[in-house]
């Protein structure tokens, strides 16, 4: 009875975690970030036209800032856009349903490496309110998809191991292909480790059976499309931009120390070759990689570390920290079962330190660490929470220690996810207006509701503001894909939209837009959209503020009205604006 009424308690706790991950979902967090806006748009595109934003007919990789995204995850929104129109709601569930599907998979990954079901519905749960999963899930973020289908060909690849079934791979391979549409990083992960898992299956048979061949095969022909669009010059643009950053600290650190080390030599030139040996690129790029890949799998970066701020708040890993020394356990007794006799718990040791590697390995060529690069390697981790987990409490005989042990460890896991919960949902989320566009539905819905009686709006300091308006207003794909105009694309590909009808985005000043207004003797009526400029506030027609209505973040003038306020201040057009001639 009482086994009953604690496995009553774990399902309805999970239903509990499931309903938080739904609640407030267009709201919290509130905004709309520029990824979530273009994945939208492209939706809605697709959708209304068969085409994306850039005019092509459906993509697999969408051309978006000139960072070719893959297009699956705008094609998953499609079914939402339609049933509920173009809005944040839209543009989210795809990933929060992938949250969603995620928990019964990592269920039944734990039931399969050992069985016990309390246990792993509590495993399960704590998975589930995660700090960087239920973070993620409420986000736009393609790779929650992505690590659905991983999570179940990794599955299947767990249930061959256990029951010497090549069917299992068959359906694995599947997934791992599927997976590799929705994130260029698992992508690259999940090729790696069907190559593995060829390898380790001729290394034992000294031969490949035709059920894995074929699995193979299925698995070559389901990624072949993306072969030509990840090693195409376009496909290879993203990490590009990514490692730019990186490059360039590398440089630096290259031309230091081989600096220092010449002047250390006297000048020596022969010395300063030799200095070379130690310090270029390639040795900088593999110290980096070797760097990152360690502190991927470290304390800090798993259970302290926000590397990525808008999923992760201040001082919050992805792991609340009672789970540490289930970690370290868990690392263990994955190297005590690499020596074990049984052939099956060694082969599922030695995959699951083989997809921490891979898993990693993508986000670490691309430079820092970011919770959305290596969703593979964090969900890893918790598989080594979990062995921790069953192997302590493996460990102890006595039943009523086991039970204080489970309910002190239990009890301060409950303390940290309702305190991570209530901290995500009323201060983490309204805290820095910056990181989801706090504002954006205000101001565009205002823009839109003003647009008749303006000649241009402008958006100062607001990149990709006529995207931004096209999604609130549902803008025609068609009038968008032939009105847009975009800025000639940057060095590393980047490429923004600055117009589309009356809606433009400008870097340009206060008293340049006046300048620009004054000196072609302009006529026309037209409104600005700036952040917080308190020095001419009382003239502002709109404004919007963050959630302690203490700290403006946009306001909204007429330009007639600025030019007023900065002739008052002495502002001379025909002096002042001489440089602009």
């Amino acid at each position: 009875m009482f086994d009953k009424l604690v496995k009553i308690l774990l399902v309805t706790l999970i239903l509990i975690s499931i309903f938080l991950r739904f609640y407030k979902l267009g709201s919290v967090p509130q905004g709309l970030n520029i990824d979530e806006a273009s994945y939208g748009y492209d939706a809605y595109s697709l959708l209304k036209t068969g085409k994306d934003q850039w005019g092509n007919a459906w993509p697999i990789t969408l051309k978006s800032f000139g960072d070719y995204k893959p297009a699956a995850l705008s094609y998953a929104m499609i079914p939402f856009v339609h049933s509920i129109g173009l809005n944040t709601t839209s543009t989210r569930l795809p990933s929060a349903i992938a949250g969603l599907l995620i928990l019964p998979i990592l269920f039944a990954t734990l039931q399969t490496l050992h069985k016990s079901t309390k246990t792993n519905l509590t495993l399960t749960l704590l998975f589930s309110l995660s700090p960087w999963f239920y973070g993620i899930s409420r986000l736009f973020y393609e790779p929650t998809i992505g690590l659905l289908f991983f999570s179940m060909g990794l599955l299947n690849v767990f249930r061959h191991y256990q029951n010497k079934a090549s069917n299992y791979l068959l359906f694995a391979f599947i997934f791992f292909a599927i997976s590799g549409y929705w994130y260029v990083a698992i992508r690259i992960t999940s090729a790696l480790v069907v190559i593995y898992i060829f390898l380790t299956e001729f290394y034992k048979n000294k031969t490949v059976s035709k059920s894995i061949l074929l699995a193979g095969l299925i698995f070559f022909v389901l990624v072949t499309p993306l072969l030509f669009t990840t090693f195409s010059r376009d496909g290879l643009t993203r990490l590009r931009q990514e490692s730019i950053g990186q490059d360039y600290a590398n440089s630096l650190y290259i031309n230091e120390n081989r600096s220092m080390c010449y002047l250390s030599s006297n000048k020596n030139i022969l010395a300063g070759k030799l200095c070379s040996i130690w310090w270029n690129k390639p040795v900088a790029r593999l110290e980096h990689i070797g760097e990152s890949m360690l502190y991927q799998i470290s304390p800090n970066y798993l259970f302290k570390d926000p590397t990525q701020p808008d999923i992760l708040a201040k001082n919050t890993g992805p792991y609340i920290w009672i789970l540490v020394p289930l970690y370290f356990f868990g690392w263990y007794v994955v190297f005590n079962r690499l020596f074990s006799k049984k052939k099956n718990q060694d082969s599922q040791a030695l995959i699951i330190l083989v997809v921490i590697l891979l898993g990693n390995l993508p986000a670490a060529i691309a430079g820092s660490p970011m919770i959305h690069r290596n969703v593979i390697g964090i969900y890893m981790a918790f598989l080594l929470v979990a062995y921790g987990w069953w192997y302590l409490f493996g460990m102890i005989k006595n039943k009523l220690s086991k039970i204080a042990i489970c309910l002190a460890v239990l009890s301060i896991a409950l303390f940290q996810t309702s305190q991570f919960l209530i901290y995500y949902h009323a201060v983490y989320t309204k805290q820095d207006p910056s990181l989801w566009r706090y504002d954006s539905s205000q101001i565009f819905d205002y823009a839109i509701s003003q647009e008749d009686n303006y000649d241009a709006i402008w958006f100062q300091d607001f990149e990709d503001a006529p995207l931004y308006y096209a999604f609130h207003k549902s803008l025609s794909p068609s009038i968008f894909q032939k009105d847009v105009v975009r800025q000639d694309m940057k060095q590393d590909g980047w490429v923004h939209n600055i117009q589309v009808g009356k809606v433009r985005s400008t870097g340009l000043s206060l008293h340049e837009l006046a300048c620009q207004h004054e000196l072609n003797s302009l006529t026309t009526i037209e409104l600005v959209v700036t952040p917080n400029r308190g020095n001419i506030r009382k003239s502002a027609i709109f404004q919007t503020m963050e959630f302690t209505k203490v700290h403006v973040l946009h306001e909204a003038y007429s330009l007639d009205i600025i030019i007023d306020s900065l002739e008052l201040g002495g502002w001379n057009p025909e002096k002042d604006c001489q440089l602009m001639e």
